[in-house]
């Protein structure tokens, strides 16, 4: 029973850590790109209309077309494709990052 407790309060503690940590990390981060903060703002308000606009195209002509629209580069070109999806995943993952 004792094992269990310990068990416990070590998970409790080693979370509580972290999220301090995380916590002491993030407010350094903040301060360090205080005066950044606006751009990279105006950043992510362009990426997120553009990744609204893109996703909103695709759905579009996914609709009309009843396929994929990279279907069509898949069959034309599938190295193009493929650089293709991982250049979008890439940069998904860098929007996501910031």
């Amino acid at each position: 029973m004792a094992c269990a407790r310990s068990s416990v309060a070590t998970s409790a503690a080693s979370v509580a850590v972290l999220l301090l940590l995380s916590l002491f990390m993030l407010t350094a981060l903040v301060r360090r790109m205080g005066p950044y903060l606006p751009l990279l703002h105006r950043a992510l308000l362009l990426a997120q209309a553009y990744l609204a606009i893109y996703f909103a195209t695709l759905e579009l002509t996914a609709t009309a077309m009843g396929l994929e629209p990279l279907h069509f580069i898949h069959a034309a070109s599938p190295t193009a494709y493929a650089w293709t999806q991982a250049t979008q995943s890439l940069s998904f993952m860098a929007y996501l990052v910031l």
